[in-house]
């Protein structure tokens, strides 16, 4: 049975290609030791049993997340037979990065080339055969909510599978040139060390930083070898600063970066008739260095005004004309449970027990229950709306200081508002 691992960026259409090629044959599955889901499904490429696996969304394959590192690791140590590349056309050179990276662990990729349809009303028309030429593997034009191109991704996976078609290596920037053929060599040398793993990749990740093959390395039992690693190392990260003046971490995101905006820009046409869509100019406007985290800050302000008053307002009816809010609903259902226990239970110590313990507990908990409610009801139509990706987006740059990602400000936000509710 052929294995198929389906990778790409979040709302790329990933999971909708992946129904497409499975239909209702699917199950949800941990990756070992972590809680990430990813979803397994069989099906039929002409008459051969494949089973696919739709790997968490991810714009990289970096050691920052546990999403990341669950594709990286099912990519390097399951070794599918290959890997659909859901890559949204409408977004070309933002998803060639992960492309890059992909094509750097050698690994039988093919492109699944998704929404084509967004891109060709934004006046975006992409050759598919020069970038299959620039990738050295086989793209494929799909729209996965309408079900085209889907057989011919399959006859792509299986010619690629059957005839063992392994990407291009990548062309890197000059000083990266100058560097990684010594540090490949001693990593090449070093085969308890490198593993699975290629030796480009092992040296891309070691001039990254990356904490993963960083923690390897220094628990590497041959102390010589270690060492030589180490010192070509060293010595490497020293050229790429003396020559460029940036951290070799950069060197390497800002060389993956050019190859994606190159390839990008080689195979894409942009008709003068392209409209451009409104979110466009939106992201003009909330994704503004200035006025983006001006807009963050007035839009959290509602949402914690917003979520405060629908909580805790008497907004909802009684009896009598009275009105309530929904904390007060939960309050008088408690003190009621209370008085209950209280009139009919005798015993003391069994009163004191469950209505200061018992009810008083839950109650106190539960009295949280409609901030909540109004607190994620809200945050979900923000997500829908699109702008908590511009969130994460804005603040990437700011947490990364603290070792987080942008998309961190979604729990700041909700324990920020939970915290001042309990307050």
């Amino acid at each position: 049975m052929y294995r198929i691992a389906v990778a790409g960026n979040p709302n790329s259409g990933k999971t909708c290609l992946f129904n497409q090629l499975t239909g209702s044959s699917q199950r949800v599955g941990n990756y070992p030791g972590v809680t990430v889901e990813f979803v397994i499904g069989e099906s039929r490429f002409e008459k051969e049993k494949v089973q696919i696996i739709d790997l968490p969304g991810t714009y990289s394959l970096t050691a920052y997340s546990q999403e990341e590192l669950v594709a990286r690791n099912y990519v390097v140590e399951e070794q599918p037979d290959v890997i659909v590349n859901v890559v949204d056309a409408s977004n070309l050179e933002r998803n060639l990065y992960l492309t890059a990276q992909l094509l750097e662990l050698r690994v039988p990729v093919v492109i699944a080339l998704n929404m084509v349809d967004v891109a060709e009303k934004k006046g975006h028309s992409i050759d598919v055969a020069m970038l299959s030429a620039i990738l050295g593997v086989e793209v494929v034009k799909t729209v996965a909510h309408r079900a085209t191109g889907i057989n011919d991704l399959k006859d792509a996976c299986l010619k690629t599978i059957r005839n063992n078609i392994i990407p291009k290596p990548l062309t890197y920037t000059h000083e990266l040139g100058l560097v990684l053929p010594q540090l490949e060599s001693v990593i090449a040398a070093d085969t308890e060390f490198c593993g699975r793993f290629p030796t480009r990749w092992v040296a891309l990740k070691l001039l990254e930083d990356d904490e993963v093959i960083l923690a390897k390395l220094k628990g590497h039992q041959h102390t010589e070898k270690r060492a030589e690693i180490e010192d070509v190392l060293s010595r490497a990260k020293t050229k790429i600063h003396a020559h460029s003046n940036e951290d070799p971490a950069t060197a390497v995101a800002e060389a993956r970066y050019g190859f994606a905006g190159g390839a990008a820009r080689e195979v894409t046409r942009l008709s003068e008739t392209g409209r451009r869509f409104l979110t466009d100019s939106i992201d003009r406007i909330v994704c503004n260095r200035f006025l983006g985290p001006i807009i963050l800050a007035a839009v959290v302000f509602v949402l914690f005004t917003v979520v405060f008053r629908c909580a805790n307002a008497e907004w909802l009816p009684l009896l009598h004309g009275e009105w309530i809010s929904p904390t007060g609903i939960v309050v008088l259902l408690f003190d009621g449970l209370s008085h209950l226990a209280t009139t009919y239970i005798p015993i003391p110590v069994l009163q004191s027990l469950i209505c200061d313990g018992l009810i008083g507990g839950v109650g106190g908990v539960m009295e949280f229950v409609p901030l909540i409610f109004f607190m994620f009801l809200f945050i979900a139509m923000l997500e829908d709306s699109g702008y908590i990706a511009r969130i994460a987006f804005i603040m990437d740059r700011a947490l990364r200081a603290f070792g987080l990602q942008g998309k961190s400000v979604l729990a700041m936000i909700v324990s920020g508002g939970l915290g001042a509710g309990g307050n």
